[in-house]
C-alpha cells in the first residue's frame, strides 16, 4: 500500500515539474521569436515574412512542425503580427498543458515595438 502511494505521488509530482519545465522552454521559445522579430522586421519594413523561418535561421532550437512554430507540447503556436504607426505589436498564444486555446492555462506574450527601440511594452 505505501509502495503505492509513493508510486502514485512521484508520478503526479513528475508530471507538475514536466509541465512547469515546458511552460518554460514554451516561453523562452516566444522570447526568442520575439528578438527574431525584431531583427526581421526593423530591416524588411513589413515585407512578406516566415515568421517560423525567421525564428529558426536565427535560433537553431526554435520548434518547428509542419513549417509551424510550436511549443514544448509539440502544438502549434497562435502568432500575430499588427504592424502600428511607428512599430509593430506581435501577440503569441500557447494553448498550454490541456491543449486547449482559451483556457486559463494559456501562455500568453504581448509585446509592442514603437521606434527604433526593441524594448518590451506590454505583458
Amino acid at each position: 500500500m505505501i509502495f503505492a502511494l509513493v508510486l502514485v505521488g512521484t508520478i503526479l509530482v513528475g508530471k507538475v515539474v514536466l509541465n512547469y519545465w515546458k511552460r518554460m522552454t514554451t516561453m523562452d521559445s516566444m522570447g526568442q521569436v520575439w528578438v527574431a522579430m525584431c531583427e526581421t522586421l526593423s530591416t524588411n519594413n513589413f515585407k512578406q515574412i516566415n515568421v517560423a523561418q525567421e525564428s529558426k535561421r536565427l535560433f537553431p532550437e526554435v520548434l518547428i512542425k509542419n513549417g509551424l512554430l510550436v511549443d514544448s507540447w509539440g502544438r502549434p503556436l497562435r502568432v500575430s503580427i499588427e504592424k502600428i504607426e511607428d512599430g509593430f505589436g506581435l501577440d503569441m498564444t500557447s494553448s498550454g498543458p490541456d491543449g486547449v486555446m482559451g483556457t486559463s492555462d494559456d501562455i500568453v506574450w504581448k509585446r509592442t515595438v514603437r521606434g527604433d527601440n526593441p524594448t518590451p511594452k506590454g505583458s
